[in-house]
């Protein structure tokens, strides 16, 4: 006889720490501090934008990489694409849809500043995203 498995396994977690798995494994998020880094449209487009450059032939990885075009730029909440951004006669011309003047506005801003009249952004895998952004997104 084995005495060790007459004893019962101990439980080390606080019953309100059983709770909060038991909850989470159901899927029942309501007592969870949550916050949305991504819709899950935006998600849906960076997916299909991945599964876009996977069927892609011919092309290395540094050139997929090389643009800001075309790549899903996520901010805030949302996925946006930036069609026009360059710096013409003094000034930040922008483009991106969808239509948002907040993110257009950023975006300018940011290109006006640089002292090369650049847009820093962070490339992560699927989609660009502002530097100080990059935390957000790691996991």
């Amino acid at each position: 006889m084995n005495p060790t498995s007459d004893i019962k396994e101990l439980d080390a977690r606080s019953a309100n720490q059983a709770r909060a798995d038991e909850a989470a494994a159901a899927g029942d998020w309501h007592d969870f501090e949550t916050e949305e880094l991504l819709s899950e449209e935006g998600a849906l487009e960076i997916l299909e934008h991945c599964r876009l450059l996977n069927k892609e032939k011919g092309m290395d990885q540094g050139m997929v990489l090389g643009g800001v075009r075309g790549q899903p730029f996520r901010w805030k909440d949302k996925v946006f694409r930036i069609l026009r951004c360059e710096y013409v006669g003094g000034e930040a011309l922008v483009e991106a849809t969808p239509l948002d003047a907040e993110f257009v506005a950023e975006v300018k801003r940011r290109v006006e500043r640089d002292r090369f009249h650049t847009l820093t952004y962070y490339q992560g895998f699927g989609f660009i995203c502002f530097p100080e952004d990059y935390a957000k997104y790691q996991d």
